[in-house]
């Protein structure tokens, strides 16, 4: 249990590792008890709310989604995509939000480590804790691939930066550089 929040793996495909294909039973005991949540694996069948939520996400965040992007995206959805994960967050049954990590290497941490990607609750339901459980299930995940640390980027004055150190996030002094190749 952490902050309220109880996570526990309730279901498990074969042909599928089992740290990607696992559904988070989200029992929310303090922030919205009268919601079911529900936290799992996106499957191909979820790619239309997969894209429209990264549609809405990255315009909100000012950083459009190339085509590109979208279509590596989508791939991620396909049974044993073996290079990250694509978590759906459903609340009282309906996609409201989804959250991306992809996985790597680095030596910094000692072996594996993943990025969250993208982490995306719907307006209407921000503010009362659903990104806090979704946030945990992506760090379970992250956990169950045997993951040593884990990383995000925040665009400038975006206002959930606050929110993510008060989950324990620390800023490690340096800037996330990237060039397309």
């Amino acid at each position: 249990m952490r902050g309220g929040l109880s996570t526990e793996s309730i279901g498990s495909t074969s042909g599928i590792s089992e740290h990607t294909n696992r559904l988070f039973g989200i029992v929310n005991t303090t922030l919205e008890p009268d919601h079911s949540t529900l936290v799992r694996r996106a499957a191909v069948s979820d790619g239309d709310t997969i894209a429209d939520f990264a549609r809405a996400f990255h315009a909100e965040d000012n950083h459009p989604l190339s085509d590109a992007g979208m279509a590596g995206l989508l791939l991620m959805l396909e049974p044993g995509f073996p290079e990250g994960v694509v978590l759906l967050l459903e609340i009282d049954g309906a996609p409201q939000g989804y959250g991306v990590l992809s996985f790597c290497y680095g030596y910094e941490h000692g072996g594996p480590e993943t990025f969250v990607e993208d982490i995306y609750v719907v307006p209407q339901w921000r503010s009362r804790g659903f990104g806090q459980i979704l946030l945990a299930a992506l760090e379970d995940e992250a956990r169950a691939a045997g993951r040593r640390a884990i990383h995000l980027e925040v665009m400038p004055g975006n206002r959930a930066e606050n929110w993510y150190r008060r989950q324990g996030w620390q800023s490690r002094g340096s800037q996330l550089l990237t060039k397309p190749i």
